[in-house]
């Protein structure tokens, strides 16, 4: 995992988004990227375009100010945010998009292998926004959605229905408990629907890093 992306925005729901990403560029020695979309001004009559553009660039401008000025407040362990001895802000991009493109344009562009999101505290855990709908939805990479604060993960759960995108998201899970000391998961599970006359299936990740799956079905036709 070599180029990590993760949106930040302004009201600060996105702060332990960042140190997530921020802290798994570490691990992994990869690249950082973070993104924040400003929305369009509408520009009618045609004769107003000019002055709308104007007004985006500002917004634009005004926007990474006061994201940057942000994060340089922000402190992990007592310690500014750097990655090596650069200031996290130097990595941020604001562009006159709206968020979920911003992220979605900027991950096909660096050829991100992770999208990192802050959570929508106004929501439950699985009660996404529309910015998380829509990047979870087009995202061509895995996507981590942090919900609450940053804190040691000791277990990566992979629940799996055997299709090609649930083995994907498992592979991603064992690549990130082989490359990142965040503990081990050893067995992880799934219930598939009686109709698919299979109770369970168990993926166990074994030392060498191969996969070992075992399905029991105890409710025959």
């Amino acid at each position: 995992m070599k180029q990590i992306l993760v949106a930040v925005d302004a009201s600060g729901r996105s702060d332990e988004a960042v140190l997530v990403g921020l802290d798994l560029a570490r691990r992994l020695g990869a690249k950082l990227e973070l993104v924040h979309g400003v929305g369009r001004y509408a520009h009618w009559p045609v004769m107003a375009r000019a002055r709308a553009e104007a007004m985006e660039t500002e917004a634009a401008q005004a926007a990474r100010e006061t994201l940057a000025a942000h994060l340089r407040t922000r402190r992990h362990q007592g310690a500014a945010l750097k990655l090596g001895s650069t200031p996290i802000e130097e990595f941020l991009t604001v562009a006159v998009v709206t968020p979920a493109k911003v992220i979605l344009v900027h991950a096909d562009r660096t050829r991100a292998e992770l999208i990192v999101l802050g959570s929508h505290r106004r929501r439950g855990v699985f009660d996404f926004g529309g910015t998380a709908r829509s990047v979870l939805a087009k995202a061509q990479c895995p996507v981590w959605v942090q919900n609450g604060w940053m804190r040691e993960t000791k277990h990566v759960l992979a629940p799996i229905d055997l299709s090609e995108h649930s083995l994907a998201a498992l592979a991603t899970g064992r690549d990130l408990a082989k490359k990142v000391p965040l503990g081990r998961s050893e067995t992880d599970s799934v219930s598939a629907p009686k109709c698919d006359h299979t109770d369970w299936k168990y993926v166990d990740i074994e030392n060498d890093g191969t996969l070992k799956l075992t399905v029991s079905v105890d409710n025959p036709l």
